[in-house]
């Protein structure tokens, strides 16, 4: 009785690779696939690691952003009446930013991969 494998299973030892097989399909997909899934996997990680810094420290930066658009309020409100200075500007910048940071702190929730 000779030892014959059905047809039906895949070898997977065979020292021959055919690629026609099913085997190989898969692995040519996921050879195709895998790109973009790194690219995406690392700005994954990236924004993970950056919102968890940033969370780390916000009890701390937040008085220090906070201070520091008090500070240009009080700078533009200063100079209110002096063309030359765009303090008014600079203002809406940082308190832009503040908010920014305020939402990515509190409200943001990296995605889950």
């Amino acid at each position: 009785m000779p030892n014959r494998m059905p047809d039906n299973v895949i070898k997977i030892f065979s020292a021959t690779r055919d690629p026609s097989s099913p085997v190989h399909e898969v692995n040519q997909s996921l050879k195709d696939k895998s790109s973009s899934n790194t690219i995406r996997h690392l700005a994954s990680a990236f924004s993970v690691a950056l919102w968890m810094s940033v969370k780390l420290v916000w009890p701390l930066a937040q008085w220090i952003v906070s201070g520091d658009v008090m500070f240009h309020l009080a700078l533009a409100i200063y100079h209110w009446d002096n063309p030359d200075h765009y303090d008014g500007w600079i203002f809406l910048g940082h308190l832009t930013a503040g908010i920014a940071l305020t939402w990515f702190a509190t409200i943001y929730r990296p995605p889950r991969s």
